[in-house]
């Protein structure tokens, strides 16, 4: 056997591990009108995997100019340590109103190691070529790159294994009010501000800048909403407003990497300001035993607020300020209906639909026609038979009833562009059992 067909077969699967610790200390307490929660907690996560990306029958395989770049690998491993102090509170103003009020000091250190590895000996000559054409004459690499080699590299073209480090430290804060002026009413208002942490991005580096991590998110979020009886138990309705306002939301887009020669690659960025608004209804409605309907809706505008320069997908520079955000279509509609009724004391029956509605979106920056996602509705049906007690279920379903062809994500890949389309009508029977 060969040094690369032995190390091919080290590289040839997917595989990945995760391990995770925790640990949290509370204090709880109940004063009179007061309730109150104070807490520390501890965590360490660690991840480890390896992505195998084999692509003989792809343009991709043809990108570089010195062979062909057939097989490669993503190695990405991280370690998350947090500690966390915490506390909320909860105040009975009146027998009906409820203030609250909480917050949450975090530290996060991330240590990270990851690289792209060639997969085979094909992909390692191509790229020690390319890799020395770039470099000049008389500066070739020090050895050609082995099978299982990162072939990610730095700016001075040398390739290794990128490493590094993220301290951060975020407080978040949640106050609010609760008001239930009758049965099954509630009326509150919220504002908080959250942080999402940074982490290192998971994904084929060709540069080590591709594999920079990105810093924490944060929002301040304000919400103001309501769920109330319509009609007694028959008909209630919820609903609510919302504005969110981001700074340094982590979304995927593209870099210029060094070398610069290598263009404009995939990397997962930080937005420096943006923000999001909007509004969700939902009925909900049970007009007689056994069948219950529900219709919810939410509209949502999302907006890049702040100059924000990146690349397109055709790795072109543009100014994102004032685009939407990508995968946020603005309507959302779902709509749900079941029947279920006694066949007997020992079987049950039932029968439901869905009805799922998605208005277009985009999935990147620049208002490029070929990334659109088109709205779509999607039917679904179902019925069945079960024990009364839930112990066993049968169940026969239709999904994507129409046959409705859209897709979910378009995506690119040195010169080509794909679609991923989702599932058409699907037919089955399922079955299932309590043990």
């Amino acid at each position: 056997m060969s040094t690369s067909t032995a190390v091919n077969a080290v590289f040839s699967e997917n595989r990945g591990s995760a391990e995770s610790f925790n640990q949290e200390l509370r204090l709880i307490g109940d004063f009179g009108r007061t309730n109150f929660v104070v807490g520390a907690s501890y965590s360490k996560d660690e991840t480890d995997q390896v992505d195998d990306y084999n692509i003989p029958y792809t343009t991709g395989t043809y990108s570089i100019p010195t062979g062909l770049f057939n097989h490669f690998l993503l190695d990405s491993k991280q370690e998350f340590e947090t500690t966390a102090l915490f506390g909320n509170i909860d105040y009975n103003l009146t027998d009906t109103l409820t203030a609250t009020a909480g917050a949450r000091y975090t530290e996060t250190d991330l240590s990270y190691a990851a690289c792209s590895r060639t997969g085979n000996a094909t992909t390692a000559a191509t790229l020690t070529a390319f890799y020395n054409l770039l470099r000049g004459p008389g500066r070739p690499l020090p050895a050609p790159l082995a099978v299982g080699q990162c072939l990610t590299v730095d700016s001075t073209l040398t390739p290794g294994l990128v490493q590094g480090e993220l301290n951060e430290d975020s407080l978040s804060w949640r106050a609010g009010l609760d008001w239930k002026p009758a049965p099954r009413t509630l009326v509150y208002a919220n504002i908080s501000q959250g942080y999402k942490g940074g982490s290192g991005p998971v994904l084929p580096a060709l540069a080590a800048n591709q594999l920079s991590p990105v810093v924490q998110e944060s929002v301040l979020a304000y919400e103001v909403g309501f769920r109330a009886p319509i009609v007694g138990d028959t008909l209630d309705v919820s609903g609510a407003v919302f504005f969110y306002d981001y700074q340094d939301k982590q979304l995927k887009s593209r870099t210029l990497v060094e070398p610069a020669v290598l263009g404009a690659l995939e990397a997962t960025v930080n937005v420096p300001e943006s923000e999001i608004y909007g509004a969700e209804l939902q009925f909900n409605a049970r007009p007689f035993d056994g069948l219950t309907l529900s219709v919810a809706g939410t509209y949502i505008e999302s907006e890049v607020t702040s100059p924000f320069n990146g690349y397109t997908i055709t790795g072109t520079l543009a100014d994102f300020q004032g685009e939407a955000f990508p995968y946020t279509p603005k309507y959302q509609v779902v709509a749900d209906a079941k029947y279920s009724w006694s066949v007997s004391e020992r079987l049950d029956a039932f029968v439901s639909a869905n009805v799922n509605y998605r208005s277009s979106t985009t999935s990147g920056f620049g208002q490029i026609p070929i990334l659109d996602i088109d709205a779509y509705t999607l039917v679904d049906l179902q019925g069945g038979v079960s024990a009364p007690d839930g112990d066993w279920q049968v169940t026969a379903y239709v999904r994507n009833l129409t046959d409705e062809y859209y897709w979910t994500n378009v995506a690119r890949l040195n010169d080509t562009v794909r679609r991923f389309t989702g599932m058409p009508r699907t037919v089955g029977i399922r079955l299932s059992k309590t043990f």
